[in-house]
């Protein structure tokens, strides 16, 4: 149980720091682009963000299944032989379907430069190409994604995550090397992107191969290997898919409907509130493989334990951090911006974006277990969600504004999460549902929210400066983190044992 225990908190801190630094370096530049390139060519940016999303759903289900399939490995699931062979077959497979969406990609160029993005100052070209540029990209990392979901389940995240912190640090610091040294331009920008991505996907094959066991001969594709998980495999596609959509529908109206510099203040706040991804996933992904195993035992006890230790370690970070998003958009947007102007501009964005991502974040709970069990019910609640979320946030947009269609996305991502939050408490965690409610989200939330409330009577000035405000948020957020760990019966017992014991978690 200790070394269960010690694995889980190496895999969690090694997803946060690896996660977490690429976070920090998206975030840290990206007040670099805008003013190097403009909010038009940033509008760009943002899209770009918003069709790597949606068309990861070409992973088509590889990632997750290839994750699952090697942590069972070693719990009575596949040979090693087998285990290689179903590896090498989504690599081809892959392989293929990832060059015919880059194909795709640049035979619609000309369409979405000319008939979806809006642009007044831009030239058509140059769009085309960076859209044709996007293609690639997307393409190359999603390849990427097989060597991923290998490294995720053999449980080195460790050495995955180090791959992440170097891969990214080139990424985006390198990108603005580019920009200030050679041509500032949003071509420039994407030629640079694809060269890194290129770099990565040779990095994660090598990491891959040389953990996994060794077999008695090469691995070869095997259209049985793939026939025996194309059932999972098309459902966390479809799910994988519909969960995308309704995480980035709304960017998806909106780059239409908006012009494109208007577009890019409304993405500067999404990105903003998406820095909770980044919290919940280093998480689920740290406790997804023993979950997994305590699943392919039929040790039901264990499961149960590790499904509110991480929901509760979910709530407490993201809620925390959501909350501060919440009641602070304003400052937080200033410290991270500098311009007082454009926070004033995008802050009722943050809070309302902020509420969703963190709805969505505890639905994410609901998702992981299901994926544990391989019952993937939440299907249909997606599927019905994404198309509420069509039909009223897009004439919302259009008739009556930015701001009316965000409060439309919020109320449905609430009713999803809801909804699959439901559904996983009805299966292999029946009966756990109203503890989970009660100790894992109302409590340790109300009790972040009381704090960072209480803070903010006493919150500092604008004119005070960034530095000031800036400490005056870590301190809110940390007093609001620790409030809602204080009310999580598994991290409080785990935060006693530390303190009593003097142990490292």
């Amino acid at each position: 149980m200790a070394g269960e225990s010690r694995k889980i908190t190496s895999n969690v801190v090694a997803n946060y720091f690896g996660q977490g630094w690429s976070a920090l370096m998206a975030i840290a530049f990206l007040p670099i682009y805008v003013a190097t390139l403009g909010f038009e060519s940033y509008g760009l940016i943002g899209f770009f963000a918003v069709l790597q999303s949606v068309l990861s759903v070409f992973d088509l289900g590889i990632t997750p299944t290839l994750t699952r399939e090697v942590a069972r490995q070693g719990n009575g699931g596949r040979t090693k032989q087998s285990l290689r062979d179903l590896i090498r077959s989504c690599e081809i497979f892959g392989c293929a379907s990832n060059i015919f969406l880059a194909l795709i990609v640049w035979g619609l160029s000309d369409r979405l430069a000319s008939e979806w993005i809006t642009s007044t100052q831009l030239e058509t070209e140059s769009v085309v190409l960076a859209i044709t540029l996007m293609g690639v990209v997307i393409a190359v990392r999603l390849q990427e994604g097989v060597y991923r979901g290998v490294l995720i389940g053999l449980e080195r995240q460790p050495h995955l995550n180090a791959a992440n912190a170097l891969m990214a640090t080139i990424r985006y610091a390198g990108a603005v090397g580019v920009l200030h040294y050679g041509h500032a331009d949003i071509v420039s920008f994407f030629v640079w992107q694809v060269l890194v991505s290129l770099t990565s996907l040779v990095l994660f094959a090598i990491l891959a191969y040389r953990f996994l066991p060794s077999a008695e001969r090469w691995p070869r594709f095997s259209s049985n290997t793939l026939a025996s998980v194309w059932r999972f495999s098309a459902g966390m596609a479809v799910v994988a898919g519909l969960s995308i959509m309704m995480a980035n529908l709304d960017k998806l109206i909106l780059s239409a409907v908006l012009e494109l510099a208007e577009f890019g203040r409304y993405a500067l706040a999404a990105v903003a509130a998406s820095t909770l991804y980044l919290f919940v996933v280093p998480i689920t992904q740290g406790f997804y493989p023993s979950m997994v195993g305590m699943h392919a035992c039929g040790n039901r006890a264990g499961l149960i334990r590790l499904h509110h230790a991480s929901s509760q370690l979910v709530t407490a970070v993201t809620g925390s951090i959501a909350i501060v998003l919440m009641l602070f958009s304003m400052p937080v947007l200033y410290v991270w911006s500098g311009d007082m102007a454009l926070a004033g501009e995008t802050s009722h964005f943050l809070s309302i974006l902020a509420a969703a991502a963190l709805a969505n974040c505890l639905g994410h709970i609901g998702h992981n277990i299901q994926l544990v069990a391989g019952t993937p019910l939440s299907l249909a609640v997606t599927g019905v969600c994404a198309v509420l979320l069509t039909l009223f946030a897009l004439p919302s947009a259009v008739a009556y504004g930015v701001t009316e269609a965000t409060y439309a996305w919020l109320g449905i991502t609430a009713l999803q999460a809801s909804i699959v939050l439901f559904f996983a408490h009805r299966g292999c965690m029946r009966g756990e549902g109203f503890r989970w409610l009660a100790w894992d989200a109302t409590i340790p939330l109300t009790g972040a929210l009381t704090i960072a409330w209480l803070f903010s009577l006493y919150a500092p000035q604008p004119e005070t400066g960034r530095l000031l405000q800036a400490s005056f948020l870590c301190i809110t957020t940390f007093a609001s983190f620790m409030a809602a760990v204080w009310l999580s019966p598994e991290l409080r017992t785990r935060a006693k044992s530390i303190i009593n014991r003097g142990d490292t978690p």
